[in-house]
């Protein structure tokens, strides 16, 4: 199956892969985030917040796949 990494970290919690490369990967993904160009102080400081909540869950989430190896969390 070809799938986003995204969806390779969740399903390795439930059996074993072994994990390939494509030798003509797609394209990556564009995401846009848009905001009101003048928001109220209270969006503001709740946007703010979510900003700085969205980078810390980025910076976690982000792990690279071994490829080439059979991993997983449960036996099979």
């Amino acid at each position: 199956m070809i799938a986003p990494e995204s969806v390779i970290n969740e399903l390795y919690h439930y059996r074993r892969l072994y994990v390939s490369e494509l030798k003509s990967p797609p394209p990556d993904r564009v995401c846009y985030k848009i905001k009101h160009r003048f928001p109220s102080s209270a969006t503001q400081t709740a946007v703010s917040y979510f900003e700085q909540a969205l980078g810390n869950y980025l910076c976690q989430v982000k792990s690279s796949l071994h490829t080439g190896e059979i991993w997983g969390r449960c036996n099979i």
